[in-house]
């Protein structure tokens, strides 16, 4: 099952998140909102997470003709390794002062807990008094496969049933 959404647009420690969603959020400026991902990754698996968010503009006039850029905020992507529920471990960062989307797409280097930062840094610039940005962030981790009660138990092996050819059918009848 995947998040669709973190419910409501909280700043800061945002809780658990499934494997794989997104999430329409706010961040204050000068700090962070934190995701944990619930499931274990595996090491080498892809990890996939984009974050995008807009300018600030303004058009005014009757006809919207004239167009005010009122401020660009800075954002960083961060993925860390969590361990007993603190990120520990920086291990990939999306840092650009002038762009309004950071990516990350690597492969786990090992197998454990990990959360995802959202970290507004500062601004490229500023004409408002605007101090939060709204976002969206996307996520992709592939967990560990849990064990299937088959898989846990072993493998039953059941006879494989196959029609006899003729002449075996015959061999049996002789005697």
């Amino acid at each position: 099952v995947a998040t669709r959404d973190v419910p409501g647009t909280a700043a800061g420690n945002l809780g658990a998140v499934a494997p794989y969603g997104w999430d329409y959020g706010v961040v204050n400026r000068l700090a962070n909102n934190d995701y944990f991902v619930n499931a274990t990754a595996a090491a080498g698996s892809p990890v996939n997470v984009t974050l995008n968010w807009l300018s600030r503009r303004s058009m005014v006039g009757e006809d919207f003709t004239t167009i005010g850029d009122n401020g660009l905020a800075n954002l960083d992507l961060e993925v860390w390794l969590v361990v007993a529920g603190v990120f520990t471990t920086k291990v990939a960062v999306s840092a650009t002062l002038y762009n309004n989307t950071e990516h990350l797409s690597f492969l786990a280097p090992q197998e454990g807990l990990y959360g995802i930062r959202v970290d507004y840094v500062g601004d490229a610039y500023r004409f408002d008094g605007n101090t939060s940005e709204i976002y969206g962030i996307a996520w992709e981790f592939t967990p560990v496969p849990e064990p299937t009660a088959v898989g846990a138990v072993g493998v039953v092996l059941l006879p494989v049933l196959r029609r006899r050819s003729r002449s075996e059918r015959m061999r049996h009848r002789i005697v």
